[in-house]
């Protein structure tokens, strides 16, 4: 008893610790961009990112927080929910990378951004897919350790580039949208070291 009760708190001060290190870094994150970018930058990535999060989380069909709830119980196994999930990226990808098309051809190339950066859409949603079906299993296989580590290896990954890009001046035009496919690449790089 009194060893599951110090693992619970240990997991706990795990999360919390990560949870300020998180906060911390995205404070530096939006300052960082917001002198590099200035008000209309800002709000045209901060609209990018809201749209992609917004389009993962349907994207996922539900099937990151049916992992964690059928993990715990233990009623399918790994593999089972392992195909299932990369089933739900591969059919979301297409279906996002379809409307991307038939959205462009129809309309134009312009949702929050136009032109080439219109087209980091592509990578984008797929990333936020496959990192909310990744930190289902995190979730749902009580990994808290990890978990922890994935995001706050997002947030320095995240800080480093942007920190680097206004170093040298690079935060505008297609270079931003490039920036902004990175950034949200990084979801799935600081997954792959789990």
């Amino acid at each position: 008893m009194a060893e599951a009760r110090r693992g619970l708190l240990f997991n706990v001060n795990v999360v919390f610790v990560a949870q300020i290190a998180i906060y911390g870094l995205a404070f530096c994150l939006r300052v960082v961009l917001a002198r590099g970018l200035g008000d209309e930058g800002l709000g045209t990535y901060s609209l990018f990112f809201v749209a992609v999060l917004v389009a993962g989380g349907i994207a996922n069909l539900g099937v990151g927080l049916g992992n964690i709830y059928f993990l715990n119980k233990g009623d399918y196994a790994h593999d089972e929910l392992l195909s299932g999930s990369i089933f739900v990226l591969g059919a979301s990808s297409l279906a996002a990378w379809t409307f991307l098309l038939m959205y462009a051809i129809i309309l134009e190339p312009d949702l929050f951004v136009s032109g080439r950066s219109y087209w980091l859409y592509a990578a984008a949603l797929p990333s936020v897919v496959g990192y909310v079906l990744l930190t289902s299993f995190l979730h749902g296989s009580s990994r808290f350790g990890a978990l922890s580590a994935v995001a706050v290896a997002q947030g320095l990954f995240g800080v480093a580039v942007v920190g680097v890009l206004y170093v040298l001046d690079e935060l505008d035009g297609y270079r931003r949208s490039c920036w902004l496919m990175s950034l949200h690449s990084s979801w799935s790089a600081s997954t792959a070291s789990i």
